[in-house]
């Protein structure tokens, strides 16, 4: 979207259904989980959701928050924002300065909503809250007004897809002095036309919800991190029975990803989720983290705890990105000694999992590690993918001795 923001020192969960007045039973509901980033203070982000869960009350839909802690300690004390990904539940995600900065945030750009290329639903938008800030203060408006309505905005994105700016109401731009007055009048609300289409939506994501329950992911999940790129959180990913070959004692190896591919919940868990087994057949337990999140909480911490030597980096890039690095086009990734490059090319989870996992057993095993069969294959054949598609292609059982001394001797560091 483009028109003309300490962490908090205490922490508390809220969920507020917040309601102006008698709701339907039959009102489609959607819950929103915040992830506050530019630490906004509690009192402003209580006055911006009252607004923007009023906006939406006026296009007939209810809106559930809950603001979601940023690090692995709080996360575990607050089992409600630890679910597996699901159409109801949407993301927001205010983002700081810094991160604004490291997003590639254009010009007078106040936000953005990814929609998935693989066809599901839109679940995560983000804000730059900083930017709302300044604009408020421009205008001499409350900066919970400016930020209501902006998140009202890219919310509105994921429920009304792409191409969704209008000539007039909240979805319009570029917010003019005009525009900008009718905000500060509490009077910019969606159009009827988008309101009726919203709802349609959000009905659809019940359907879709209740159609594929329990099915996403199968097994509990250790700590959810969901959105990912989004709360800061630890987690492992479940492999199903599989997970039950796991010993008490496996080694464990930490996964920093930073997606700047903005791939969908769904998609990027699943491929992280082939990731996991993959490595569960070594032996070893990965815990993902999500990057942008993992380096603002060492940011924020006056004294950081040391950080695990155990530890890798992945950053998805766009396919374009595989000229700039000089490989070829058809390169999956590229794969250096503390991290690896992964080109999506695909949001097939499978395909994007063992694309990633090749590329973290370059880091463990070198850069000349491909071998005639198995993963690290240089090129995998068709009757590859067909041992991936079956779950059975892996690390042959001398890379994953390997991989558990790589492990160790990082450990013992």
């Amino acid at each position: 979207m483009s028109i003309t923001g300490k962490a908090f020192s205490s922490f508390g969960l809220l969920v507020s259904l917040v309601g102006l007045g008698a709701q339907s039973p039959d009102t489609p509901r959607i819950t929103v989980f915040v992830y506050n980033y530019a630490a906004i203070p509690p009192d402003v982000l209580v006055k911006t959701e009252t607004e923007t869960a009023r906006i939406y009350q006026l296009g007939g839909i209810e809106i559930q928050w809950l603001d979601c802690p940023l690090s692995p300690p709080e996360a575990s004390r607050f089992p409600e924002c630890q679910v597996s990904p699901r159409p109801t539940t949407l993301a927001l995600r205010l983002l700081s300065q810094s991160m604004a900065e490291r997003a590639g945030q254009a010009q007078k750009c106040l936000g953005f909503a990814p929609s998935p290329d693989n066809g599901s639903f839109a679940t995560i938008a983000n804000v730059f809250a900083h930017e709302a800030e300044q604009l408020a203060k421009r205008r001499d408006m409350p900066q919970s007004v400016i930020l209501a309505h902006l998140m009202a905005h890219e919310m509105g994105h994921l429920l009304l897809g792409d191409n969704s700016h209008s000539v007039n109401g909240i979805m319009h731009i570029p917010w003019r002095p005009k525009e900008l007055e009718i905000i500060r009048e509490g009077r910019m609300a969606f159009m009827p036309e988008e309101a009726a289409a919203m709802r349609v939506n959000v009905r659809g994501r019940i359907h879709a919800a209740q159609a594929t329950q329990a099915v996403l992911l199968p097994g509990p999940r250790m700590v959810a991190n969901w959105p990912h790129t989004s709360v800061d959180t630890s987690y492992s990913v479940p492999i199903g029975p599989s997970s039950n070959r796991e010993p008490a004692s496996a080694p464990r190896l930490t996964v920093v990803i930073y997606d700047h591919v903005h791939v969908g919940p769904e998609a990027l868990i699943g491929a992280e989720n082939t990731v996991s087994e993959i490595f569960a057949r070594a032996d070893v337990q990965l815990i993902w983290r999500d990057g942008f999140a993992y380096a603002a909480e060492r940011r924020a911490a006056l004294n950081p705890l040391p950080e695990d030597p155990a530890t890798l980096v992945v950053k998805l890039q766009p396919e374009s990105e595989a000229a700039r690095y000089g490989v070829r086009s058809v390169c999956g990734g590229i794969g250096f000694p503390s991290g690896a490059i992964v080109f999506v090319r695909s949001l097939d989870a499978t395909r994007l999992g063992y694309v990633m996992a090749h590329e973290l057993g370059h880091i463990l095993l070198g850069p000349n590690a491909h071998a005639l069969v198995g993963i690290m294959r240089g090129t995998l054949l068709p009757a590859d993918w067909e041992k991936a598609a079956q779950a059975t292609l892996g690390f042959t059982h001398s890379q994953n001795q390997q991989i558990r001394m790589w492990i160790d001797q990082r450990s013992r560091r």
